[in-house]
């Protein structure tokens, strides 16, 4: 994929981005009238940003950490 391609995309992603709902699908509808894969790409950027988003942080840390065991035991001096 070229730069530029990238370009359009990322643009395209980052307006439609700061679209909620309704309002995104409407622009989509505008802003990729006549080009379906770059619809599909940056569909797929916002997919994965909302999966992201989501997700972020959804179990606390401390649910994650190893428990510690009951009793220690120490090696014999």
């Amino acid at each position: 994929m070229t730069p530029e391609r990238w370009q359009q995309i990322w643009a395209v992603y980052d307006h439609a981005l700061a679209l909620k709902g309704d309002g995104q699908a409407a622009y989509l509808d505008e802003a990729c009238v006549s080009d379906h894969k770059l619809r599909q790409e940056v569909e797929s950027l916002l997919r994965s940003e909302n999966r992201v988003a989501s997700e972020f942080l959804q179990t606390p840390a401390a649910d994650l950490l190893q428990p510690l065991p009951r009793e220690r035991k120490y090696l014999p001096a």
